[in-house]
């Protein structure tokens, strides 16, 4: 495990020296690939991979995931349940569209992978990962940290529902956060205290 370095030059620097340094252990271009081969439902391992990029780039929907990889729907309802079994991705229900499903990468390290390692790769190999990661830290922050906050965010506050025994509403989309005495986004039932 890579532990922040003890200098105070920041997360930036700390993460090109890791993360994107392809000298470092965590480095890695091809571990999603190693990920699919590891499971022997996923024969396909390109479609696979592509699936996963797909939904890293913003596709959430089964029609739209078909859509950028220009087959039908239909074609990529098999793969999405396997990576759903396996735990890659993870699928929600919309609230404001009950029958469409929002599908998201279950795991911040793979988004990461899929967002900025993959892309950026040559460019990190030859030397520019202080370049890759100030162009990559607008996607880091909105399709990487920003979802992962959320889903931190959502845990919280299931964990420390304020009535006992409840159970919160359905996750909104996006999450608004909350605190463990207030609720921003949702009205306790008439009647319900607070009280254990």
């Amino acid at each position: 495990m890579v532990s922040p370095s003890s200098r105070d030059d920041g997360f930036d620097a700390w993460l090109t020296r890791t993360l994107l340094d392809p000298g470092s252990a965590v480095y890695s271009r091809t571990e999603i690939e190693y990920l699919l081969r590891e499971d022997p439902r996923i024969t396909q391992h390109t479609l696979y991979y592509d699936i996963l990029t797909t939904i890293a780039q913003g596709a959430g929907a089964p029609s739209k995931i078909g859509a950028a990889l220009e087959r039908p729907r239909n074609a990529v309802a098999h793969p999405l349940g396997v990576l759903e079994s396996t735990g890659y991705i993870r699928r929600e229900q919309d609230i404001l569209h009950s029958r469409h499903p929002v599908i998201t990468l279950a795991d911040p390290v793979i988004r990461f992978n899929q967002l900025v390692t993959l892309p950026q790769a040559t460019a990190v190999e030859q030397g520019f990962a202080e370049q890759v990661w100030r162009q990559a830290a607008p996607t880091f922050n909105s399709k990487i940290l920003g979802p992962h906050f959320e889903d931190l965010a959502w845990s919280a506050s299931a964990i420390c529902s304020p009535i006992r025994g409840t159970t919160p509403p359905p996750r909104p989309w996006p999450c608004t956060p909350c605190t463990a005495s207030t609720w921003t986004w949702w009205s306790w039932p008439t009647g319900a205290t607070t009280s254990s």
